[in-house]
């Protein structure tokens, strides 16, 4: 996940590895706590986090995530995917790209 500072298009950069508290709410109401790191110039999840993210956008409707950093907690990033209902296709066109 790429993060913009002040709804602009200045991605927010790490100079050393940031850690972030991210809760996602899929469709059906579920609610997931998960942490990622940026590294450089966007959010990384570990394996199992990256799951939860697939997993809620494969639902497809409505993804919302609010994004907070551990060092700074009045730093706070609230954004929605209002339709991820095709996002399954996405993923398998991606994948069939891969293998060519």
């Amino acid at each position: 996940i790429v993060l913009y500072e002040y709804a602009g298009n200045n991605p927010v950069k790490a100079y050393s590895p940031d850690k972030y508290r991210v809760r996602l709410q899929d469709k059906n109401g579920t609610r997931k706590s998960l942490q990622a790191i940026n590294y450089g110039d966007r959010l990384s999840f570990g394996p199992q986090h990256s799951k939860s993210v697939f997993d809620a956008l494969s639902l497809g409707g409505e993804v919302s995530f609010v994004i907070v950093e551990d060092d700074s907690p009045t730093t706070q990033y609230n954004f929605q995917v209002p339709n991820a209902d095709f996002f399954e296709n996405a993923a398998r066109l991606m994948n069939e790209n891969k293998k060519d």
